[in-house]
């Protein structure tokens, strides 16, 4: 009887299995618990939800795709196929879930690992839709096949098939639109998008208006727009507006501010056509060079972003700043000299009359961008610092220090890491950002939920990491995609008046030494230099010559390599006005005798699983419990018995 009993438990556990795994289906995917969500391909066929815990080290996905074949999902070095972390997973003819952790070695079907890291949770499927939920931790045990999950830019790899594999090792290949790449900040911070907005909010389009990108692989166009409105106002919030079909050529926007002596000279560029804007090459008219105070920025991969709910971000007024005119900046890359693009790119203000408690502002931080960054060729790491001195600050920064909102790095093609590291009194402290796969394709603000503090006498230097390994000839910083950058941009409040941008480059007299160079005519450090000796190389500029430098020998490679990461260096303060500079007094390295930050140990975790593939955990869970209840009953039909003979026993004895 008893076991009767606990055969109807189980087949109810049973037909709640059923019904988890068949109930509640839908074609769109479930996000109410989720914090995080995208769509990864262009058609919306697939959709990755994700949700992280902090104290568990893990996180939780949920992925919904149209298809009833199988669906493949991973995390890849470098956004290719080849070393990638991968589960590939279906549901089979029978019901059962199939899912495995495995690992790209090549470009084929990638093998099971034996350490299966990745924990299936759930799967369901209806006539149209597959949905897989799972979980991993940030960092596994297995590191020779596992790739880690960090602060930083992580790659996602995601792929579908429409046909049910036979086995385990029949997995269909997937067709060239149904996969992909996509980088993501998977344990990043969002911006509070529940902040509430003003009553009052009025939106200001600030665009590029019907630009024609000319044929040419790189173009800086900018347009001046007059503030429309008759008072100071805060823009709690932005979103960014990318001419549809245009998202290949648009590579970033900034909008500037216009601090000329006399404004009333700007209104007569209104309207006027887009001028060509690359700083330094003197292509634009002199007085919109006026307008260089940063004030916005987006990058390709960015996305829109919120103030904080005490914070705006001023327009139109201020202690220094009483801007009416604006200058937007858009970066056209049109590599392939493709004709007729016509672009009305920019961005989407949400303004307020009704000011918030504190203004913020932006700041940048980094390398010069000239012959003063450079880079030797067929090197698989090379190391370009910007140290941003304190004294730049000493007299504008508050003496409580700033808070830093959100923080962006910019590079070109050859990056591959950014660092931003903060020092305080001989102590390094943790970096501000380490973006350890940085990708040029993915760039946007990190959020950070509690601000970071930069106090008064504080120094922060940025790292940036290139590879010039399939490159044979030296690069230069510059403004082309095909030259490099340094840059962090920094947001922050309260806001410091004057504020100024923080750039720094090896003198002359040091890039003469690490290019071989006797001589330079002297000259002031961002102007382009000319060669004395040796001779043969006379008059030509330093800049001229290095990009034409093809003879880098190992001792000569070795020595620039040290002098562009550890030589000190020259640290620039460019002033809101204009491109008024200020070079700091002291040459700048990093700090003496500093105590390194120690990162707090990282410790792995693993889910113990086999590698066989199965119907999730729930079913395991329904095993274990259907042995204990039979456990149970076990024991209790025992000591029935024994109560039963005892009772006969005792009753004989009372009858005799």
């Amino acid at each position: 009887m008893l076991i009767s009993y606990l055969s109807v438990i189980f087949c109810y556990f049973v037909i709640l299995t059923a019904a988890s795994k068949l109930g509640g289906e839908s074609n769109k995917p479930n996000h109410h618990r989720f914090h995080h969500r995208a769509v990864l391909d262009p058609k919306g066929f697939f959709h990755l939800s994700w949700i992280k815990d902090q104290e568990a080290n893990e996180i939780e996905f949920t992925i919904q795709a149209k298809t009833k074949g199988w669906i493949g999902f991973g995390i890849s070095p470098n956004g290719g196929m080849i070393n990638s972390d991968i589960i590939i997973a279906w549901i089979d003819e029978s019901g059962r879930t199939r899912f495995h952790d495995r690992f790209a070695k090549n470009e084929t079907l990638p093998i099971i690992d034996k350490s299966q890291d990745w924990l299936l949770l759930s799967s369901k499927e209806n006539e149209t839709h597959t949905e897989i939920k799972f979980k991993r931790p940030f960092v596994t045990c297995d590191t020779e096949f596992d790739q880690p999950i960090t602060n930083g830019v992580t790659r996602l790899l995601w792929a579908y098939g429409d046909t049910k594999p036979n086995d385990d090792n029949s997995v269909q290949i997937h067709e060239p639109k149904k996969r992909g790449t996509r980088s993501m900040r998977l344990l990043m911070d969002d911006p509070d998008d529940n902040v509430k907005l003003e009553s009052d909010i009025e939106i200001w389009n600030v665009r590029s208006q019907n630009s024609r990108v000319p044929v040419k692989e790189t173009t800086y166009f900018c347009s001046l727009l007059k503030y429309p409105f008759p008072e100071k106002r805060h823009v709690v919030k932005y979103d960014v507006y990318v001419e549809p079909g245009n998202e290949q050529f648009v590579h970033h926007l900034v909008l500037f501010r216009c601090q000329h002596p006399d404004p009333s000279i700007l209104a007569t560029f209104l309207n006027s056509k887009d001028h060509e804007c690359i700083p330094g090459l003197n292509n634009m008219p002199p007085d919109l060079l006026h307008c260089r105070s940063f004030y916005l920025i987006w990058t390709v991969g960015g996305g829109s972003f919120s103030f904080p709910k005490d914070v705006g971000l001023p327009l139109g007024g201020g202690e220094d700043d009483n801007s009416v005119f604006y200058m937007l900046e858009v970066h056209y890359d049109n590599t392939y000299l493709v004709k007729n693009i016509v672009d009305n790119s920019g961005f989407q203000l949400y303004t307020t009359k009704t000011l918030r408690k504190y203004d913020a502002d932006n700041y940048v931080i980094g390398s010069v961008e000239d012959y003063r960054l450079i880079l030797p060729p067929r090197q698989p790491e090379v190391v370009v610092v910007g140290h941003c001195s304190s004294e730049c600050y000493e007299d504008i920064m508050p003496k409580d220090g700033i808070n830093v909102m959100s923080i962006m790095v910019h590079a070109h093609l050859l990056a591959t890491r950014i660092k931003a590291r903060l020092f305080r009194n001989g102590t390094e402290l943790e970096p501000l950002i380490d973006d350890i796969y940085y990708d040029f394709n993915y760039q946007d603000y990190w959020h950070f939920n509690e601000p970071r503090k930069i106090m008064p006498g504080d120094q922060v230097t940025i790292e940036c990491y290139y590879n010039t390994s399939n490159i044979n000839k030296t690069t230069l910083g510059g403004f082309q995609t095909s030259e490099e950058m340094c840059h962090v941009f920094i947001a922050y409040y309260p806001r410091m008046p004057d504020d100024r941008s923080c750039f720094s480059g090896l003198s002359p007299t040091t890039i003469a030494t690490l290019a071989e160079i006797d001589q330079l005519a002297p000259i002031e450090p961002e102007v382009d230099p000319r060669i004395v000796s040796p001779l043969h190389l006379q008059n030509q500029t330093l800049t001229g010559y290095l990009q034409n430098k093809t003879d880098w020998d190992d001792d000569l490679v070795r020595n620039a390599l040290h002098l562009l990461r550890y030589a000190p260096r020259q640290t620039q303060c460019y002033y809101r006005y204009t491109y008024r500079v200020h070079n700091t007094q002291n040459m700048v390295g990093y700090p003496k005798n500093f105590i390194p930050y120690k990162t707090d140990e990282v410790i792995c975790k693993s889910y113990i699983q086999t590698t066989s593939g199965g119907s999730g955990t729930l079913m395991i869970v329904i095993v274990i419990i259907f042995v204990l209840l039979l456990v149970i009953g076990g024991y209790l039909a025992i000591r029935r018995n024994i109560w039963k003979s005892s009772s006969t026993i005792t009753f004989a004895r009372w009858n005799n």
